[in-house]
């Protein structure tokens, strides 16, 4: 939602004195991104150029903000002025009011808008050279080149220590909005568990690390809290598990194929070990010490009963996991294409709901497949509005409107729905 001037300034003014203005710097997919900040702070937000706005206590976003998969930097709004040439002016003053005496401070700039550093970023770098010409301390402009930071630069060039800062400049309607960056995301930590996991297989398809972070996070009750602990039917090589490793839940998966089942304790116990402290001697697997979750990682039918054993492993978790989404494609689809589709997939997943509605699972959020449609009057395909029906049926209710994720090239993407058991 576009905000106005006045709308802005009314939603910034309404501050307590315990609360500062925060913006979220969204990722690709702004609507999932949104949802993953309601769920997480449960506060509503506005939206405004690729950014959200909310009033929060600025702990609580520090405390919580690594726990986000979809939103790659946050800070405080200091102000609003209705042209960049007053921004510019708010800038150096702040500069010179927290620069040290004999000090350099690292400044860098990030603008929302794509054309911000070649209208306004070059400009303001001469005026604030020219302005602290005659003062005690000096600045160093970490931006190489007129474009913004990246989420792996602002930590490597520490603008976010005490003394340097990374101004943040939101193009309005009528005018700027400006802040500074307090908190980046750890991009290469997701790129990690991505990439150096033991095992990959590209053939299968991956789900991105940071998506996988997004639907747990949307697994948060009404205070926010995260589940206890978070079960994948469909678990693959484990990346919806290794994200539940990071935040710190109990984690149970399992698979039709042994493969993946094995994928994925190979993936997940790299992960656990990687996060153990073995400085006082030993390695993985002395003293009998071996991760506590493997016991729940197992080879299942998601469309079979579940047996005792089973029942053990998955009863009062929540659901987080994906489907199997079908036929490779690399241009958007026929609707003979995808009612072959459907042919093969809707059963599943309705047996899967089926199955799931007997165990004591209350809630689920789940990426059900949808494709590009070739068809120019039709954006998509997809089936999920006849799952719902049918899980409604089955005694639970839809609590989002589906949240649609797909990449860059791609006809497959995945339709986020959240389900409560009524």
């Amino acid at each position: 939602m576009r905000m106005s001037m006045i709308e802005f300034s009314y939603f910034y003014f309404l501050i307590t004195k315990n609360m500062a203005h925060i913006f979220f710097q969204l990722g690709t997919n702004q609507e999932l991104s949104a949802a993953e900040i309601s769920s997480v702070f449960q506060t509503e937000i506005e939206i405004l150029s690729g950014n959200a706005f909310t009033s929060l206590p600025q702990q609580k976003v520090r405390n919580l903000f690594p726990e986000l998969g979809g939103v790659m930097r946050s800070g405080i709004v200091l102000g609003e002025e209705a042209t960049f040439e007053e921004v510019s002016e708010r800038v150096i003053e702040y500069c010179i009011k927290k620069s040290t005496i004999g000090k350099k401070m690292k400044i860098g700039f990030h603008f929302s808008n794509k054309n911000g550093w070649k209208k306004y970023g070059i400009d303001l770098q001469k005026k604030l050279k020219a302005a602290i010409r005659d003062e005690e301390f000096s600045v160093r402009i970490v931006n190489r080149g007129p474009q913004n930071l990246d989420s792996y630069a602002v930590p490597k060039e520490k603008v976010l220590e005490k003394g340097n800062a990374e101004f943040y400049f939101i193009a309005m309607q009528h005018g700027w909005a400006w802040g500074v960056t307090k908190n980046i995301q750890k991009a290469y930590e997701f790129a990690n568990r991505d990439m150096k996991k033991p095992v990959r297989d590209m053939k299968v398809g991956l789900m991105p690390p940071k998506l996988a972070r997004m639907m747990i996070n949307l697994s948060r009750n009404e205070k926010g809290e995260l589940p206890d602990k978070i079960y994948d039917p469909f678990c693959g090589m484990g990346t919806i598990l290794l994200e539940g490793l990071d935040l710190g839940l109990k984690i149970a998966g399992s698979d039709l194929s042994k493969k993946m089942v094995d994928a994925t304790k190979k993936n997940t116990t790299w992960f656990y070990d990687s996060q153990q402290d073995y400085s006082a001697g030993g390695v993985l697997g002395d003293d009998n010490r071996q991760p506590f979750f493997l016991r729940d990682i197992f080879v299942k039918d998601a469309t079979k009963d579940f047996y005792p054993d089973e029942k053990k492993k998955i009863n009062n978790a929540t659901i987080v996991a994906e489907g199997f989404l079908g036929k490779i494609f690399h241009r958007p689809v026929s609707e003979g294409a995808y009612l072959d589709q459907k042919e093969n997939l809707f059963p599943l997943y309705r047996q899967f709901l089926f199955q799931i509605s007997k165990e004591k699972i209350d809630n689920i959020v789940f990426g059900f497949p949808f494709w590009k449609a070739k068809d120019e009057e039709q954006n998509y395909f997809s089936f999920v509005d006849e799952l719902v029906v049918f899980a409604k049926k089955l005694g639970f209710k839809q609590e989002n409107t589906a949240l649609r994720y797909i990449r860059d090239g791609q006809a497959v993407g995945r339709e986020i729905v959240i389900l409560r058991r009524k």
